[in-house]
């Protein structure tokens, strides 16, 4: 069973006009307000969609969902380089904390759970030469930097 955290409306400002749940990069800025989310050292980018409607994930009723997708220093043997957790968020009744996080789940992101560079795609189109622009976070500052082209 997932955790639950409680948010207040200035912890989801953040997260407010997301539409057609078309994922959108969060910036750093806005995301490190929200509250117990994992890995917070190790996160590279910060993924958010949603819609005013209701839809179905991870078994919750929820308006938005999150993927935090963090760098894996020291990955098992077999495991890729990336790990993805899955977050939703419900609207609630109350007046103080009117939305309620679960998780993290390890299902229903874009990519795997244990992902590899070449999934990012699925987050940030790629140019006609293969190259795709992420978001790195190194000692909380936000750099934009291109990566390789995919394979």
């Amino acid at each position: 069973m997932a955790n639950k955290y409680p948010l207040t409306e200035s912890q989801f400002e953040s997260l407010n006009g997301l539409e057609d749940w078309n994922p959108t990069d969060i910036p750093f800025s806005e995301w490190r307000k929200i509250p117990n989310l994992p890995r917070r050292e190790d996160t590279i980018a910060v993924m958010a969609s949603g819609c005013i409607s209701p839809g179905k994930l991870n078994g919750v009723s929820g308006i938005v969902g999150i993927d935090v997708l963090v760098h894996e220093p020291r990955p098992k043997p077999g495991e890729k380089s990336g790990n993805a957790y899955h977050f939703v968020i419900q609207k609630i009744n109350d007046d103080r904390y009117p939305y309620l996080m679960h998780g993290p789940f390890c299902a229903e992101t874009l990519v795997d759970h244990h992902f590899d560079v070449e999934q990012l795609s699925r987050y940030w189109p790629q140019d006609e030469t293969g190259f795709y622009k992420v978001t790195v976070n190194l000692d909380d500052q936000r750099l934009d930097q291109k990566n390789a082209p995919n394979g």
